[in-house]
């Protein structure tokens, strides 16, 4: 009811009343009431010049390329964190397979040197029989040992690897976005030295 009675008008209700139809007198005096309670706020309506609709547009635009220019820069702190963090995950896959290379090394050497005083001791010994299970033993451990880790290391490689793609593809999207920070382009050179074979 307050649609069809309001609106951006001021509405005069007129009611007609009769002692002799006393019922329709109160149905009559009950709408009124109700209608009285109905409030509308009435507004003027305003023709928009053409000066006040640019600077609507205006300003509309504007909102706009504010809230893409917010969402670029939270994309681009975004993409500088996670480069941030595959530069750090690569330099720790490195120290790691520096230190597997180290550790094969020192293994390698440990098990030369075993081998070169078995060897010798036997030699003196003079027990051509047990020489031989003694040097095949170690033999098999080192090459068995050897594989392991050429194996670890292939997997590191390839993490590495990975992670280069993935600093290369988070490179060019930040290119993409017109922004290359000078510590990106560091990090490429970390990771490209890192994954150069031994």
């Amino acid at each position: 009811m307050q649609e069809s009675l309001g609106g951006n008008v001021k509405l005069t209700l007129l009611c007609a009343i009769s002692a002799a139809q006393r019922c329709e007198t109160l149905c009559t005096l009950r709408f009124a009431q109700r209608a009285k309670a109905i409030k509308n706020k009435a507004v003027v309506n305003e023709v928009i010049r053409e000066h006040k609709l640019q600077q609507y547009k205006h300003e509309k635009e504007r909102n706009q390329w504010t809230e893409a220019e917010s969402r670029l820069i939270s994309l681009t702190e975004e993409l500088r964190a996670e480069v941030e963090t595959n530069r750090l995950l690569a330099e720790k896959r490195k120290r790691e397979l520096d230190a597997e290379r180290k550790c094969s090394k020192e293994l390698k050497d440990a098990l030369q040197i075993a081998n070169d005083d078995v060897k010798k001791a036997t030699s003196v010994a003079g027990v051509r029989s047990v020489v031989s299970k003694l040097i095949h033993t170690p033999a098999a451990e080192t090459s068995a040992l050897n594989a392991e880790q050429e194996e670890e290391r292939r997997i590191l490689i390839d993490e590495d690897r990975g992670l280069q793609y993935q600093l290369k593809d988070t490179s060019e999207a930040m290119q993409a976005a017109g922004e290359l920070p000078l510590p990106l382009k560091e990090a490429e050179g970390v990771v490209t030295a890192k994954i150069k074979p031994c």
